[in-house]
């Protein structure tokens, strides 16, 4: 089995070197990771300047692009599109709910699914611990040799969070949904030197009593590791149907302009 990894916390990241340590027991892994980091890059893609690959270590490879760009070169480049699965991660904090949607470590997943890989984005919840890898490594390789993981539904990734809790007080894990989290946005104004204003944005988490306890996010924090199935396909097929049959009148008339 070939299995590439890739990441959005870099090619240093100490993540990325435990998850394909680990992996190295079962299959012949390949990293190819951004050189920094790139967090929040979403699916982001490099259009417009020119990607490098630099081997940097035994089958290792960074990259001056984003997750997405390195899927892409890992797949098509350096491995000539034999790839059995691509995994991505292990990320440092979590990626719940709606947070796969700006996450540069389900998008490197996702890219893969488009491409028609089965895929893994695999992120270590932050808790008052310093960050342990160790069994969140060993659960995505128990996971990998199940071999059924292989046979993922084409156009879906697993998005894997692992609670960062001693692994005694793990108790298990759960196939959950996506979450819903909400954010209150923080937008701070300040100058430059040259009196030009510019601004940080930031994000503060809105508590929500209500949390389903089928989600992901209500798992993690009843010390359950997450399993959630991701579709790529983003077709809102309720409201496909509510549009056919609201039988719209948005016809040539007089208040339109066509061209």
């Amino acid at each position: 089995m070939k299995i590439l990894i890739t990441n959005d916390d870099g090619v240093d990241s100490l993540g990325i070197r435990a998850l394909a340590n680990e992996l190295k027991k079962i299959a012949s892994v390949y990293i190819v990771a951004p050189e920094r980091q790139q967090s929040t890059q979403g699916h982001s893609l490099t259009l417009h300047k020119p990607l490098r690959l630099i081997k940097v270590g035994s089958n290792i490879w960074k990259s001056n692009g984003t997750p997405i760009d390195c899927v892409k070169l890992g797949v098509r480049i350096l491995l000539k599109n034999n790839v059995d699965l691509v995994v991505s991660g292990i990320n440092t904090g979590a990626n719940l709910g709606t947070d796969v949607l700006y996450s540069g470590t389900a998008a490197g997943a996702f890219e893969a699914a488009q491409m028609g890989i089965p895929s893994i984005a695999v992120s270590l919840v932050l808790g008052t611990q310093s960050s342990n890898f160790n069994f969140p490594s060993k659960f995505v390789r128990r996971l990998i040799s199940n071999k059924k993981i292989i046979d993922i539904p084409h156009g879906s990734f697993l998005n894997v969070n692992v609670p960062n809790i001693q692994k005694k007080k793990i108790k298990g894990f759960k196939i959950t949904k996506l979450g819903s989290k909400k954010y209150k946005d923080i937008i701070e104004r300040r100058v430059d030197l040259r009196g030009r204003p510019y601004y940080w944005l930031a994000g503060e988490i809105i508590p929500d009593p209500g949390i389903s306890e089928d989600t992901d996010i209500y798992a993690v924090e009843k010390g359950y590791v997450s399993l959630t199935p991701v579709k790529i396909n983003l077709t809102d097929y309720d409201t496909l149907e509510w549009l056919k049959s609201a039988k719209l009148d948005i016809n040539r008339n007089k208040t339109i302009a066509w061209t």
